[in-house]
C-alpha cells in the first residue's frame, strides 16, 4: 500500500469519525438542559445578563430569549419548555421548534448550557 492510499484510508476514517461526532451531539428535544456551575445569570428587569466564568464572557438575552431560557431550565425537557412556550407564545410550532433550537444550540456552544440525556 502506498503512502496516498494510506493517507486516503485516514482521511476517510477521519470524515466518518468527525460525522459519528456530530451526530452524537444532535441535540433531542427529549434531551434536558441545564445551566453549569460556572455559568452566572442576572435578570434586569424582563432581560437577562449572563456571565461565563470559564471564558469570562458576557452574553445579554431580551424579554424572550429569557422566557425562552427560563423555560428550558424549569422543563423537565426541551419538549417539555416548548410545550410551555407554545401556550405563552401565538406562533407556528414549526417556527418556534426552528427557534427554540437554535437558541440552544448557541446556549451550548458558548457554554451557557450543558446537556443532559433524560
Amino acid at each position: 500500500m502506498d503512502n496516498l492510499s494510506c493517507l486516503r484510508k485516514f482521511d476517510t476514517a477521519l470524515r466518518r469519525s468527525v460525522l459519528l461526532e456530530c451526530a452524537a451531539m444532535a441535540i433531542s428535544f427529549s434531551d434536558r438542559v441545564n445551566v453549569p456551575e460556572d455559568v452566572l445569570i442576572s435578570r434586569l428587569q424582563e432581560e437577562s445578563v449572563i456571565l461565563n466564568l470559564d471564558t469570562e464572557r458576557y452574553f445579554g438575552l431580551d424579554d424572550v430569549g429569557t422566557t425562552f431560557l427560563s423555560a428550558l431550565t424549569t422543563s423537565d425537557s426541551i419538549e417539555a419548555a416548548y410545550e410551555k412556550l407554545c401556550h405563552e407564545y401565538d406562533v407556528d410550532g414549526d417556527v418556534l421548534r426552528h427557534d427554540l433550537l437554535t437558541l440552544v444550540e448557541n446556549l451550548i456552544d458558548q457554554g451557557i448550557l450543558i446537556r443532559a440525556h433524560p
